[in-house]
């Protein structure tokens, strides 16, 4: 009997639209999510509810209108703007990642929006934190004498050279965005503000504000989707709010309805123009 690919498994969950996947996404270099196959999958459902308007001749008019409506600051376009949807998209480069992926890249000539999605499971457990303060690498602050597993002076271990892993560049980047509290040197007893959801939130962020200058793009937002808002991300959102960002960023909420038989799709919206 021939052993079932992930891609097979992926084809029989009942929750991925059929018309979703191009070649790219059947390809073997395509990456799935461990639980891909599950109905209950945040891969599928973005897939399903992004990957599918590739097919349509209506996706330009339907991503217009949904931009439009979740950033009031997206500047008006007298022709269509020709988006092209990118699932799990990547470029190393942009923050100094190895393995960093955007579940729905958005990208026109002039514009690009970066979705993160949460369904039923990853909802309830919100957004992702660090993964070297979770394993134990990191004491929690950011400060001198945080690195618990090489034992370097740095602020962040993650700002070090570690083998083939390159320096991550959060920290220089977000000084252009953040507060400058956010970069205040820290000692044992404080908590790092990326320890917790907010790292998820600021990469993604961060994803969009550097390709957009880097591509000279005019605008760039984050989009976050659940089927749920739940209490857990609606508190994990308005924290990253207003811990990195004053009042010179437009964050909101937008609520909207996926079709007529669906559950309320929310999102935290976040926009900007470059400058």
């Amino acid at each position: 009997m021939r052993h079932r690919s992930k891609l097979d498994e992926v084809l029989s969950n009942p929750a991925l639209h059929p018309k979703t996947l191009t070649d790219r996404e059947r390809s073997d270099g395509f990456k799935w999510h461990d639980h891909a196959e599950s109905h209950r999958s945040s891969q599928i459902f973005c897939l399903s509810a992004f990957g599918t308007l590739r097919c349509l001749t209506a996706c330009d008019r339907v991503l217009e209108k949904l931009f439009s409506h979740a950033f009031t600051g997206l500047p008006s376009r007298p022709r269509p703007r020709h988006w092209e949807i990118i699932p799990e998209f990547e470029e190393p480069t942009l923050l100094g990642e190895t393995g960093g992926r955007q579940p729905a890249f958005c990208v026109s000539s002039r514009e690009v929006i970066c979705v993160e999605s949460k369904y039923i499971v990853d909802a309830r457990d919100g957004f992702g934190g660090c993964s070297q303060f979770s394993k134990g690498a990191c004491a929690g602050f950011y400060g001198s004498g945080s690195d618990l597993q090489s034992r370097t002076a740095a602020w962040c271990r993650l700002e070090n050279w570690e083998g083939d892993r390159a320096p991550r560049l959060y920290w220089a980047l977000g000084k252009r965005f953040f507060n400058e509290s956010v970069f205040q040197r820290q000692h044992s007893d404080a908590a790092c503000p990326l320890r917790g959801s907010s790292y998820q939130l600021m990469r993604n962020f961060l994803f969009a504000a550097t390709y957009a200058e880097r591509h000279r793009k005019d605008f760039f937002g984050l989009l976050a989707i659940a089927l749920d808002l739940s209490d857990r991300l609606s508190s994990e959102l308005a924290e990253f709010e207003t811990q990195f960002f004053c009042l010179s960023i437009a964050i909101g909420s937008l609520s909207s309805n996926m079709n007529a038989t669906s559950n309320c799709w929310r999102s935290m919206v976040m926009g900007m123009a470059r400058t």
